[in-house]
């Protein structure tokens, strides 16, 4: 698939992708074009931590293999705090980004889009 993203790569995808050398491919179009949008609009550079995750690996590390990653959906994104994490969940919502999970421990703030309402939660 040749999706026209500016700020972030095929290989930078398949790097934080789990259970297959080509998670860049799994994503859907649309998931990968509003976080590169998110990446535009907020002016600076996003560290993913997760993208893509085959069924069978999110299963086998005790996972339902139904999460958005799963899907082809989500992105898990560096935080540093909680002000970093508000930042970018503000930001995604408008891109199109509507399941978010804040992980202040781990450092991380996942990003999901989903068909439905709004789905927040924390780690």
């Amino acid at each position: 698939m040749s999706v026209p993203l500016q700020y972030f790569t095929e290989k930078e995808i398949n790097a934080v992708s789990f259970g297959t050398d080509d998670g860049f491919n799994n994503c859907a179009i649309q998931s990968l074009l509003s976080l590169d949008s998110l990446r535009r609009n907020l002016g600076r550079p996003l560290t993913l931590t997760c993208a893509y995750r085959t069924v069978e690996w999110d299963m086998e590390h005790g996972r339902s293999g139904k999460s958005d990653h799963c899907r082809g959906t989500g992105f898990d994104i560096k935080i540093d705090g909680l002000k970093d994490a508000i930042e970018i969940v503000a930001q995604a919502s408008k891109e199109g980004f509507n399941a978010f999970g804040i992980n202040l421990e781990s450092g991380f703030v996942h990003i999901g889009q989903r068909h439905g309402k709004l789905t927040t939660w924390e780690y």
